[in-house]
């Protein structure tokens, strides 16, 4: 792999950014042989077939969507485009789109990196993206960062997902993660979801990734409720259980790797 450009990355880093009121543009650069297509504040979908130009051919064309609020992205938003990235940059949406509609059209062959930052409305489920043929079936590395993200469904990512190798989930605000986290992706070995609001989690979350001692799982900052429910993590690799509990009080400030299966229990007994 020669670089990030050749990866195929879903990356999301979304702060609060403050809106900016001001007419809509577009701005196409030209001259170079890695094009930015950059836009600003549309407030409707109607700007997309107002505002940009079609068709645009080259070979390796960033388009960026930025500080924006609007209804939902049309049907067809980025046809003729023939991007390679599509960035969408503090872009704040109703719905991401609508029903029977797919503002992706166009993008099927060449869309190749996805990046949503600063506010972008994240999608509840990876439908927009299925018809993707690049992203969906080379797609390396997902980061979801500083998010408000609070809940995490396996549908939100391409299933099977054969090259997926990072999962990155930092800092959000998940409570809980699915038991079938990390199920059909063959290629995944680092996992982060440190700094959420997790307590427990099932042992089929992180199974996968056990059958391999270099694969990493990162849950340090989770409000870990260290019971008989999580014994089953004593069995994982020591460089994974950099994790403190929180409760019960008689393990509170106690790293997992200190514990053993008798401390680990229910208050049933268990």
């Amino acid at each position: 792999m020669s670089g990030l450009n050749l990866l195929n990355v879903l990356v999301v880093v979304v702060t609060l950014t403050p809106r900016v009121l001001a007419s809509p543009s577009c701005h196409d650069p030209s001259g170079t042989d890695y094009e930015h297509y950059r836009c600003f504040n549309f407030s409707s979908p109607d700007d997309f077939s107002r505002l940009l130009e079609r068709p645009q051919l080259h070979k390796d064309l960033h388009f960026v969507l930025k500080d924006s609020s609007l209804s939902h992205l049309p049907e067809g938003a980025f046809s003729q485009i023939n991007a390679s990235v599509l960035e969408l940059n503090n872009v704040q949406l109703d719905v991401f789109n609508l029903e029977d509609e797919n503002p992706l059209d166009g993008l099927q062959t060449s869309l190749r990196r996805l990046i949503l930052g600063y506010g972008s409305t994240i999608p509840t489920s990876w439908a927009p993206f299925s018809t993707l043929e690049k992203l969906t079936t080379n797609l390396e590395v997902v980061g979801i960062r500083h998010c408000n993200l609070k809940v995490f469904q396996r549908s939100m990512l391409p299933r099977p997902a054969p090259k997926l190798w990072r999962l990155d989930l930092f800092k959000n605000e998940l409570s809980s993660l699915p038991a079938d986290f990390s199920a059909d992706m063959p290629a995944l070995r680092s996992v982060t979801v440190e700094h959420n609001q997790i307590k427990t989690f099932e042992e089929q979350t992180f199974a996968p990734l056990t059958n391999n001692d270099t694969n990493r799982v990162r849950f340090l900052g989770n409000p870990l409720h260290c019971d008989c429910k999580l014994r089953f993590v004593l069995s994982y690799p020591p460089s994974w259980l950099n994790a403190i509990c929180e409760t019960p009080e008689a393990l509170q400030n106690q790293s997992l790797k200190t514990l053993t299966a008798e401390q680990l229990t229910c208050a049933d007994g268990a």
